[in-house]
């Protein structure tokens, strides 16, 4: 939506002033800020509401803001610049010729004033709603471009259809409605700016016709009101934009404005701490399980360096809750987990997370080569390092069908299942090996790999030197039983 149709005259001195500010000072600047501060706020914002938005619309969200944020100043500094450097140049132009001027200029002023509070900020509204449906439509086309298999295999395409004209139906109504009332606000405006020609053109010619107004300022006086006139249309097109544009940021901070995860908890009384080669310890844990609220635990158990824990149950039954609290994704409804004989709730999340070195079952690979994929989360490691940890996850057949800088595809998609689960593993091997990380958590990452390479997996964790603690969530029974403690989230531990 745009409101600023009519004579612009948006090339004269104050608007090539603004115009130069904001290409050489707000574009490059505050765009770039806006861009960086919220991205950081997505990264630091608590998993599930990150989750709860795909990321496409996320990344778009928080392109539109640092654009908004630069075309609202760039709207700003116009619209300030024109009104001081015409309207107050015409009030003074006007009332030197004659003071008859002044209460009609001012009169119009307060009518421009009158359209721009009673309908700009419908326009804020508008400007959110229409941002919305865009988001929405664009959300709808990416994930069924994301799943284009499924829907091909579907073999009728007129669920997606209806879905996509649905979208692209509220995208449309909502632009409807805002040029409706761009439309009546330009009416309105056009309705002021004719009453104040009528009546200095009225006033200049009573006034050259009595003698009491030469016809040259007559003339100039009706000029300067053109040119007034000229200027409420751009100012109206600027002020619309400006608070459509905070529309678009109000949009776009719903998911760029996230809280940031919770911070250590406040030190409670000391208590008498694990040994000190224990790395893991559940101390009366007790956690309620998201799907019906049910009260799991209490859960009592202690890792040394070395010694592996199995954790089963049924799916649903509060698996993925646990790791959760293992790494920081909410808090026990009693008891506490210690880590190398701290509480983790007293640690901040990247302290608690750099620590632990996590295989997950599903994790996403990024649209990069190889080498930084394995590479993620610890950069500084050596090529002796990342070749060990691609010989212990069985990476060697990757390596030589690929090689280290191929791209992998959109989420590995180059790769099989079993090899993006591999990665997966290596990343956290490096994480043990350069880092030193003290726990290594297997969350179902070795469910795509068949018998002899699960254990032969297992069998290369047991012989590294740093002796991690492993925690291993599975449904495999011949994994579970080389574990040494095994937990039953349903029932405890045995």
């Amino acid at each position: 939506m745009s409101f600023g149709q009519g004579p612009c005259p948006s090339r004269q001195t104050p608007g090539g002033a603004a115009a130069l500010a904001a290409a050489y000072i707000l574009a490059p600047n505050l765009e770039a800020r806006a861009v960086w501060t919220a991205h950081q706020r997505v990264l630091s914002a608590p998993l599930d509401a990150v989750r709860a938005t795909p990321p496409g619309r996320i990344a778009e969200r928080i392109a539109e803001l640092g654009a908004a944020i630069r075309s609202l100043a760039a709207q700003a500094l116009d619209a300030a610049a024109f009104v001081i450097a015409y309207g107050l140049a015409t009030l003074l132009l006007l009332g030197s010729a004659s003071l008859a001027f002044v209460p009609v200029l001012l009169c119009w002023f307060l009518a421009c004033g009158v359209i721009v509070a009673r309908f700009v900020p419908r326009a804020a509204q508008a400007g959110t709603e229409a941002a919305a449906a865009r988001s929405a439509m664009v959300g709808q086309l990416a994930d069924a471009y994301a799943n284009i298999l499924a829907v091909k295999l579907a073999g009728d395409l007129g669920q997606e259809r209806a879905a996509a004209r649905r979208c692209i139906g509220e995208r449309t109504d909502t632009l409807f409605a805002a040029q409706a009332l761009h439309a009546r606000a330009v009416a309105l405006l056009q309705g002021a700016n004719a009453l104040l020609l009528l009546a200095v053109a009225a006033i200049g010619l009573g006034g050259a016709l009595s003698g009491a107004i030469g016809a040259g300022a007559a003339a100039a006086a009706l000029w300067l009101a053109l040119r007034l006139a000229g200027m409420a249309d751009m100012v109206l097109g600027l002020a619309g934009g400006l608070f459509e544009t905070a529309g678009l940021l109000r949009d776009a901070m719903r998911s760029a404005c996230l809280e940031p995860e919770a911070g250590p908890a406040p030190p409670a009384a000391r208590r008498a701490g694990p040994r000190p080669e224990e790395v893991l310890r559940f101390e009366g844990l007790r956690f309620r399980r998201p799907g019906d609220g049910a009260l799991l635990g209490p859960f009592d158990l202690a890792l040394a360096p070395g010694a592996t824990l199995g954790i089963a149950g049924p799916s649903g039954s509060g698996k993925s809750t646990l790791i959760g609290l293992l790494l920081g994704f909410g808090r026990p409804e009693s008891g506490r987990i210690l880590l190398a004989g701290e509480d983790i709730r007293g640690l901040p999340p990247d302290a608690l997370r750099r620590r632990i070195a996590v295989a997950p079952q599903h994790g996403r690979l990024f649209r990069r080569s190889l080498r930084e994929n394995l590479l993620h989360g610890c950069p500084e490691a050596g090529e002796a390092a990342l070749a060990e940890a691609i010989a212990l996850a069985g990476l060697g057949p990757v390596l030589a069908e690929h090689g280290l800088d191929a791209d992998v595809g959109e989420d590995g998609t180059l790769l099989s299942g079993g090899e993006r689960q591999r990665v997966l593993l290596a990343r956290a091997l490096l994480k043990l090996r350069v880092r030193g990380a003290p726990l290594l958590l297997l969350d179902e990452a070795l469910s795509a790999l068949d018998p002899a390479s699960e254990a032969a997996v297992l069998d290369a964790l047991a012989r590294l030197p740093q002796r991690p603690a492993v925690v291993a969530v599975s449904h495999s029974p011949a994994l579970l039983a080389r574990m040494d403690l095994r937990l039953s989230v349903a029932a405890g531990p045995r």
